[in-house]
C-alpha cells in the first residue's frame, strides 16, 4: 500500500502544484502517492502561467497538465501526510478535521517551520524563490521520510 501524501496551498495553482511535482519526483522509486489541493481552490483551473513556464524550463512539462483540486474535508482522511505552504492551510484542515492534527505539517517543518509565501501577482523573482523554496524543503521531506523508513 502506498503512503499518500497531500500537499496545500490556496488556490492550487502554484506552490502545492510545484511541491506535488517534486515530491514526486524525489520519492519515485518508493511506494508513494503525491497530491495536492487547496483550501480555497476551484475545481479544474491551470496553474499559474509563470508557474508552468518555469516548471517546464527545469524540465517538468507535465505541470501543464495540472488542474486545480478543493480540499475537501472528506479528502483529509485518504492522507497519510498533508504538507501546507503556510499556518493558515494547517489552521484550515485542523478546524475541520481535528484528528488530522498529527498528520499535517508545514512543507517548511524541517527549516524551523518556514512558510511559503504566496508569489501569485508578483514579479518573476518571486515565482523563482518560490521554486527553489520548494524545491528545497521538498528535498528535506523527501529524505527525512526516507530516514525514517516512512515510506520505504
Amino acid at each position: 500500500m502506498a503512503f499518500r501524501i497531500m500537499t496545500v496551498c490556496t488556490a492550487n495553482i502554484c506552490r502545492s502544484p510545484v511541491a506535488q511535482i517534486f515530491l514526486s519526483r524525489f520519492l519515485h522509486h518508493l511506494p508513494v502517492e503525491v497530491h495536492s489541493a487547496g483550501t480555497l481552490a476551484i475545481t479544474g483551473n491551470y496553474a499559474d502561467q509563470t508557474m508552468q513556464a518555469l516548471l517546464r524550463d527545469k524540465g517538468y512539462s507535465h505541470i501543464n497538465d495540472h488542474r486545480s483540486q478543493a480540499l475537501m474535508p472528506s479528502l483529509i482522511s485518504k492522507y497519510d501526510l498533508l504538507l501546507c505552504m503556510e499556518d493558515a492551510h494547517l489552521n484550515w484542515i485542523t478546524q475541520r478535521s481535528p484528528v488530522a492534527t498529527a498528520k499535517v505539517k508545514l512543507l517548511g517543518h524541517w527549516d524551523n517551520k518556514r512558510q511559503v509565501s504566496d508569489p501569485i501577482g508578483q514579479e518573476r523573482a518571486e515565482y523563482e524563490r518560490s521554486v527553489e523554496e520548494i524545491e528545497y524543503l521538498s528535498t528535506q521531506w523527501a529524505k527525512k521520510l526516507i530516514d525514517l523508513g516512512v515510506c520505504v
